[in-house]
């Protein structure tokens, strides 16, 4: 479809959209599906199985070991695993080190050094690797606590303790077995029922919920006999939990409110949950078949955009690969997602598998010896092609919608979001969109900063709500995003934007977001749409009614391009190497300004090296509407003279 045929499209369903988006019903989120897993009763307890290891491999370690001898990647992934743990070898265990008021690291380190042993002595049969992970084991038993003011740190540690427990059973000496195990259940599964620690995780919305219960499920199970009814109590709350947290994790297509990144480790833990309850009860107690997880890797998949980078909206790395984990291989293969073992997973793993690093993080695959027995079921090569669109609808509390040309690494791609900034990892992104053009990042989220560093210099980081100290963080708060704003005010954080609909047509896809929540007390109505054309040029169009006359009203762009010139609307930016692109505004009446990012950031913001703020500046008319279009697209060398017509430098008044 040319060009002009997509903007009548557009004149032609912006009709729809706006009657869609302007009524009251859809302010809120869609509520849950009335969903509630079986019952796991007394019959089931009789009938868990006895054997160890029971966790993740059936009653032996047939399983694990044919993964390694008779698959592509199994063999490839154990020989890497097989190499990490030959040089824990010469490493000390691990000591109680508190960073800030997290012992998370250490926790997580455990996890991944237990279970890399313990599947090194049961692919090789070398004592020597169970015996260095029965002192890494009687180490942290030896800590004074796991640090249940900050109840993740003993979730993951007793995650890593109840996987060694289980596969290295039967070598363990029978005093040996009775610490781990009382260690267990004195610093692991006690403290969760003590109302002195943070408790809202046991029957809450978010990632915790799912790590925490996922974790202290693999201890109960693991020890059940030392001490059955707190074991049964254990695991009856993390699966009567469990539906409140995946409603509000997958119910919308998969889209994970708090991003992409958590989705990792919400999921990770979701799914080990419902892997060892299969595997010890016979049964998932309905949590296997939840509507939108399996949808939920295409939410993944979808957001590691053209470049590599990932949509970084909420607390997620830009940078960081989506990579490997548990979750994604586990729906792979357990749930039949084939399509999700793409390019990017494939060169992932192929790229670790062959990698033998002398240096590695210490937490890098720490999920790895649950993983392996999976990895046998992958097909040696990546799949190809799938949707090009993804789309949340508004079922989900933060949705999204990403959009690309193709899955080349030089397409063309959009993503937007909505939701409330006040949420469970937040940003001042509602309403933001991101753009890659032919694999370019033109418009990006910087992504998450530093947790541990911010709170070290008093940042009060949970502070979300209107007006919060989160949003003075510069990557977090409302400069550093791809919105609109009036006078420069923060949007409200409380404020949800909403999915207002996706139309495709002749190769145009265009998505709407209603933002008149978070822009209350602003505006009286906020549409905001977003076209990917199939030639990979954008347009992102703002109707705006009821805004104060004479505010001004300011479109924001963060790019780490540079801008080449200023024409009038016309803005041109450029990456260096030759390949430039423009941003044309309407109406024309406005005035461009760009400055480094680092004009905007306090001392205790992380660097933003080579990160430019664009903004384009107009005044509301007398009448409060706003209508604008910023189409950005690349341009081609035979029109790049007839742009350049020299650089206007206007700083922002901030």
């Amino acid at each position: 479809m040319s060009v002009r045929s997509c903007a009548n499209m557009l004149r032609k369903h912006f009709a729809v959209f706006s009657s869609v988006c302007f009524s009251a019903a859809v302010f809120a989120a869609a509520p849950a599906e009335e969903f509630e897993a079986l019952p796991v009763t007394d019959r089931h307890f009789a009938a868990l199985r006895q054997e160890h290891p029971r966790l993740f491999l059936p009653g032996n370690f047939d399983t694990l070991t044919s993964a390694y001898r008779d698959s592509y990647w199994g063999r490839r992934f154990g020989n890497r695993m097989l190499h990490d743990a030959e040089q824990l070898l010469a490493m000390p265990p691990l000591p109680r080190r508190m960073i800030g008021r997290r012992l998370l690291k250490t926790s997580q380190a455990e996890v991944r050094r237990i279970g890399l042993l313990a599947t090194a002595f049961r692919l090789t049969g070398e004592r020597r690797f169970a015996e260095r992970a029965r002192a890494e084991m009687l180490a942290v038993c030896a800590y004074d606590d796991w640090n249940p003011a900050h109840f993740l740190d003993v979730a993951e540690m007793t995650f890593a303790l109840a996987l060694g427990y289980d596969w290295l059973h039967d070598t363990l000496p029978p005093e040996e077995r009775d610490t781990i195990a009382s260690a267990i259940l004195e610093k692991g599964l006690k403290p969760s029922f003590d109302k002195t620690f943070k408790q809202s995780w046991v029957a809450g919305d978010y990632n915790w919920t799912q790590v925490c219960h996922g974790g202290l499920a693999a201890g109960a199970l693991a020890v059940y006999e030392r001490d059955p009814q707190l074991a049964r109590q254990v695991i009856r709350r993390a699966v009567a939990a469990m539906p409140k947290v995946m409603a509000a994790s997958y119910r919308g297509n998969g889209a994970y409110p708090e991003g992409v990144g958590y989705w990792a480790y919400g999921t990770n833990y979701n799914t080990l949950l419902i892997e060892m309850l299969e595997n010890a009860f016979g049964t998932g107690f309905g949590l296997t078949d939840y509507p939108g997880l399996e949808e939920s890797g295409e939410f993944v998949r979808a957001c590691l955009l053209p470049s590599g980078h990932k949509f970084a909206c909420s607390d997620t790395g830009r940078e960081s690969r989506v990579g490997l984990n548990y979750a994604n291989v586990y729906l792979m293969v357990r749930r039949g997602k084939s399509g999700l073992f793409d390019r990017y997973m494939r060169n992932f793993l192929a790229d670790y598998t062959a990698a033998r690093p002398q240096k590695h993080h210490p937490a890098d695959q720490r999920l790895a010896a649950p993983m392996l027995p999976l990895l046998a079921r992958l097909p040696e090569q990546a799949a190809t092609g799938g949707s090009t669109v993804y789309f949340s609808t508004d079922r989900a509390p933060v949705p999204v919608a990403v959009m690309r040309t193709d899955w080349s690494g030089t397409a063309s791609a959009l993503a937007m979001k909505g939701g409330r900034p006040s949420g469970s990892h937040g940003h001042m992104d509602s309403g933001e969109f991101v753009v890659e053009i032919d694999g370019i990042p033109v418009a990006v989220d910087l992504g998450s900063d530093h947790y541990t560093r911010l709170e070290a210099r008093g940042i009060k980081l949970w502070d979300r709500g209107r007006g919060g100290e989160r949003w003075k963080v510069f990557r977090l708060g409302a400069d550093a995003h791809n919105i609109a704003r009036f006078d420069c005010a923060e949007p409200d954080a409380d404020g949800r934007g909403a999915a207002a609909g996706l139309i495709e047509e002749g190769g145009c896809v265009t998505a709407a977001f209603d933002l008149s929540a978070p822009y209350a007390g602003q505006v009286r109505s906020f549409l905001r749409t977003g076209t990917l054309f199939p030639d990979g040029a954008v347009e992102i169009r703002d109707h705006v009614s009821g805004a104060k006359p004479g505010a001004v009203y300011c479109w924001q762009l963060t790019t780490p391009l540079k801008v080449q010139s200023v024409a009038g609307a016309r803005l041109t930016l450029a990456d260096g190497t030759g390949r430039t692109f423009t941003i044309s505004a309407e109406p024309p009446e406005g005035a461009w300004s760009f400055f480094p990012a680092s004009e905007l950031q306090r001392d205790y913001d992380s660097p933003n090296p080579g990160i430019t703020l664009v903004r384009y500046k107009l005044p509301v008319p007398a009448g409060g509407r706003v209508e604008s279009r910023f189409r950005l697209e690349r341009i081609s060398a035979s029109h790049r003279n007839e742009l350049k017509s020299g650089i206007r430098h206007e700083y922002a008044d901030q």
